[in-house]
């Protein structure tokens, strides 16, 4: 009695219309699409430009005091930080840092008193390679 009730449903499907015989179920046709979720290239080095145009590391350092600064991260390890220590005479003068986004991105913007300053600066940041780096360099605000 089960076998009749199957082969009466599998007869009402195949006369609506929706059955085909020569139809394969479950073989990729290729019309599903879907979006890839972003990639991250993997680099040694991180992109840093300042006010658009690309930065380069000196030592020392001389910026500008009393003005803004728009700085755009690239290359970044997704969700990892960026951290700026300051250090005058030795002694600490102050810490912060900065979380990148799921695409390794950091999007800055910084306005410096007109304070005179000059010390030392690690950054320490995580590239998409996922090793830490550590840069000391010194630091003039004018």
């Amino acid at each position: 009695m089960k076998g009749a009730f199957v082969l009466f449903g599998v007869l009402l499907y195949a006369q609506g219309g929706g059955y085909n015989p020569y139809e394969v179920i479950g073989e990729d046709d290729g019309s599903e699409v879907t979006t890839p979720a972003p990639t991250v290239a993997r680099r040694e080095e991180i992109t840093i430009r300042v006010n658009g145009q690309p930065f380069e590391w000196a030592d020392p350092l001389i910026i500008g005091g009393g003005k803004t600064y728009t700085i755009h991260i690239t290359g970044l390890k997704p969700r990892s930080k960026f951290i700026i220590r300051l250090f005058k005479a030795g002694q600490s003068a102050g810490a912060t840092h900065f979380d990148a986004n799921e695409a390794g991105e950091l999007e800055l913007e910084a306005t410096l008193d007109k304070r005179r300053f000059q010390g030392t600066a690690e950054v320490i940041y995580y590239p998409s390679s996922g090793k830490e780096v550590r840069r000391r360099l010194k630091v003039k605000v004018q």
